[in-house]
C-alpha cells in the first residue's frame, strides 16, 4: 500500500480468489472457449473447400508440430490453418490457465482504465484471445459484483512477422466479432499486428511522435485576411500526454517466441528496453517449453530481467489443457475437423508418420495435451542508473 490506499496487488490478495470462483462457478472459460471455437470452425469451413486444400493441411502438418516456431513452415500452403487446427485451441487453454495463475499468485497487472498487453510472436492468435477474453471476463464480474476495480477492459498490441498467420487471425477476429451477442471492440485490435518486434524501441518512438506532434497544424482559409493560414493543433501539453501514452504496456507476453538463446540474443536490445521502459508494476510473462535448450533460454531472461527491475514471481510452473475444464473441448473440435478433412481427403494422411499419427490420435489412441513451462516477472522498481 501507499499512503494507506489499498493498492492492485491487495486487490488481488484480497478479492483474487473470489473472482477465480466466480469464473469457475459461472463457466467463464467454456462460454468464452465455445465462442471461439465456434469462429475458428466457421474460418476452417469457409477456407478449406476442396480435396487439395485438405491435402496442403496434411502435407504441412509435419511442419507445424515440430517446427513451428520457424518462419519456413508458414511458407508452405495450408501451415496457417494446420496450426489453427492442431494448437490455437489447446494454447489458448494453456493461456488462460497461465492468467489464472498469476490471479492467484497475486501478480496479474490491472489498472484504472484497463490493461494494454503486448503479445509478441502473436501468430494466428492463442494467447491474444486469452488475454482479451480473461480481461472481458473480469469486467463481466465488475459488473455484476458492482466492484468497478475488476472493471479492466483489454487493449491489445500483437507482433507477428508472418504474414499468413496475420491474415488468419484477422479473419477469426472478425469473425469472433460478428459472432458475438456483446460486441467488443477490443477484439477487433487483435486484427492488426505491427509486423517486427525490433521495430519496438518506446522511449524513442515517444519522443519522435512528441516533435512530430507538437509542429502538427491545421490549415484554413481566413476570410477576414483574405488568405490561407494555420493553427497548432496540439498543445505542449497535448502532445506530451499523447506521446507519452504510446508503447505503455502493463502485461507483457511471450508464448513460444523466445524458444533459443540466438533468437533472445538477437532481439535483446528491444527486450532489454521495453523492460526498461515498463513501469512499475508491469508483468511480463513468458511461455515456453522443457528440457533441452529451454533451461538456458529462461537463464539469459532472467538475466535480461533483474537489471531492468523486474523480479520472478512465477517459477517454471506447468501448465496444460488438461487441467482446464474445456481438455474435452480441445479434443472434440480437433475430432471434427479430423473428420471434415477425412471427407475431403480420406487418404492424405498416409503421407507422413506425423500425419498418421494425429490421424491415430483424433481416431484410436488419444495423446496427452502437451504443456508449457510458465515464467513470470513483475517489476518492482526502476531500473538503475550508473
Amino acid at each position: 500500500m501507499r499512503g494507506g490506499k489499498p493498492g492492485w496487488t491487495d486487490l488481488l490478495r484480497r478479492q483474487g480468489s473470489d473472482y477465480l470462483a466466480w469464473v469457475a462457478a459461472n463457466g467463464l472459460l467454456k462460454t468464452k472457449f465455445d465462442a471461439l471455437a465456434a469462429a475458428l470452425w466457421t474460418l476452417l469451413q469457409g477456407a478449406i473447400r476442396t480435396r487439395e486444400d485438405a491435402r496442403a493441411i496434411w502435407r504441412a502438418t509435419p511442419a507445424v508440430l515440430v517446427r513451428c516456431n520457424e518462419q519456413a513452415t508458414y511458407e508452405m500452403r495450408g501451415a496457417a490453418l494446420a496450426y489453427a487446427w492442431l494448437h490455437l485451441l489447446d494454447r489458448y487453454a494453456r493461456t488462460w490457465s497461465a492468467l489464472e495463475r498469476l490471479v492467484a499468485a497475486g501478480c496479474l497487472p490491472l489498472a484504472k482504465h484497463g490493461v494494454r498487453a503486448l503479445d509478441v510472436g502473436t501468430g494466428p492468435g492463442p494467447s491474444a484471445f486469452a488475454v482479451h477474453d480473461f480481461y472481458s471476463a473480469m469486467t463481466e464480474f465488475a459488473a455484476q459484483t458492482g466492484n468497478v476495480q475488476w472493471r479492466q477492459p483489454p487493449a491489445l498490441t500483437c507482433v507477428e512477422f508472418e504474414s499468413s498467420t496475420n491474415h488468419l487471425r484477422h479473419q477469426l477476429a472478425e469473425i469472433v466479432f460478428g459472432q458475438s451477442d456483446q460486441k467488443s471492440e477490443g477484439v477487433l485490435a487483435i486484427c492488426h499486428a505491427l509486423s517486427d518486434f525490433r521495430a519496438i524501441v518506446p522511449r524513442a518512438e515517444r519522443k519522435r511522435l512528441q516533435e512530430e506532434l507538437r509542429w502538427a497544424e491545421d490549415e484554413y482559409f481566413d476570410e477576414e485576411a483574405n488568405q490561407w493560414t494555420s493553427d497548432l493543433r496540439y498543445s505542449a501539453d497535448d502532445a506530451n500526454d499523447l506521446a507519452q501514452s504510446l508503447h505503455r504496456y502493463r502485461l507483457i507476453v511471450f508464448s513460444n517466441f523466445l524458444t533459443t538463446v540466438g533468437i533472445v540474443s538477437t532481439f535483446e536490445p528491444n527486450f532489454a528496453d521495453i523492460l526498461a521502459d515498463a513501469q512499475p508494476v508491469s508483468v511480463f510473462m513468458v511461455l515456453g517449453g522443457k528440457g533441452g535448450r529451454y533451461p538456458e533460454v529462461y537463464e539469459y531472461v532472467d538475466r535480461l530481467a533483474k537489471p531492468a527491475g523486474f523480479e520472478l514471481e512465477v517459477a517454471g510452473e506447468h501448465v496444460s489443457s488438461a487441467d482446464t475444464v474445456v481438455a474435452d473441448r480441445i479434443y472434440a473440435e480437433g475430432v471434427k475437423v479430423h473428420a471434415y478433412l477425412q471427407s475431403l481427403a480420406p487418404d492424405a494422411a498416409e503421407g507422413t508418420q506425423e500425419a498418421r499419427r494425429v490421424r491415430l490420435h483424433f481416431t484410436e489412441s488419444r495423446q496427452a495435451a502437451p504443456s508449457s513451462q510458465l515464467w513470470a516477472y513483475r517489476k518492482h522498481r526502476w531500473p538503475r542508473t550508473t
